[in-house]
């Protein structure tokens, strides 16, 4: 009886997961069970059934904008980003609070004689799949793991001598941090890690006036804050900074 070979395996895809899980299955099933209270009691509901009806399609719209964030358009602003670094490809770079790994893969490609570093505290609720074990993953499936380092780290407390990093990266990370104290404490960490001639780039939706100030406050030069970019969800703004 003739053998057929067998079927070769498919290839393995990386996995980003979803940002902030939580929120996002919160304002899914909410806005789920609005729409379909307006719709299964319009007649009791009266005048109320549309307005709630609006409120519910609202709340699914936002849920499936932070989807389309997670999977879509993080990665092409961190594309442009990146691109706009026009970077020597020699750089060492370091990427803060780097979850399932996708800000230090994005660098790596760009990075082919340099070294990227990812840290991280791994909180779940931060993003789906957010372990070492998944962005370990993620960076062997896209085929940088030989130029890419995952660890634990804590921004706060980055665990890196002076001068150590000629790139500093942070993505939708620092609003996380709840005390403005300890925000301050980790952009005073990403100044104090980076070497003289070296470029910042942290992007978040929240408190980025706060970031900006701490950089001047720290002594970097030529501090930007962007407009908001409303093709990402919730909308964010990118800090730029470069130290002398």
């Amino acid at each position: 009886m003739e053998e057929t070979a067998a079927s070769p395996a498919p290839p393995a895809l990386p996995d980003y997961g979803i940002d902030a899980p939580g929120v996002v299955r919160t304002l899914f099933f909410t806005g789920l069970v609005l729409v379909v209270l307006a719709f299964t009691t319009r007649q009791q509901l009266g005048g109320f059934a549309l307005p709630v009806e609006i409120v519910g399609a609202i709340m699914l719209a936002e849920a499936g904008l932070m989807i389309r964030t997670s999977r879509v358009t993080k990665r092409q602003e961190w594309e442009t980003i990146l691109d706009e670094m026009t970077l020597r490809g020699d750089e060492r770079a370091l990427d803060v609070g780097c979850g399932t790994g996708l800000v230090s893969v994005l660098a790596a490609h760009r990075l082919e004689q340099g070294r990227v570093t990812g840290i991280d505290i791994w909180q779940k609720k931060d993003q789906t799949g957010h372990s070492p074990k998944v962005a370990k993953r993620n960076v062997t499936v896209e085929g940088v793991a030989a130029r890419v380092t995952i660890r634990d780290g804590d921004a706060r407390e980055l665990p890196f001598r002076d001068a150590s990093f000629d790139i500093v990266l942070s993505s939708l990370v620092l609003h996380n941090i709840h005390s403005r104290a300890d925000r301050a404490r980790s952009v005073d960490e990403m100044a104090r890690v980076l070497r003289p001639g070296g470029r910042l780039a942290i992007l978040d939706s929240g408190r980025t006036q706060e970031y900006a100030a701490r950089l001047r406050a720290a002594g970097l030069q030529d501090v930007t804050r962007s407009k908001r970019n409303w093709g990402l969800f919730p909308p964010a703004r990118l800090v730029t900074a470069s130290k002398a």
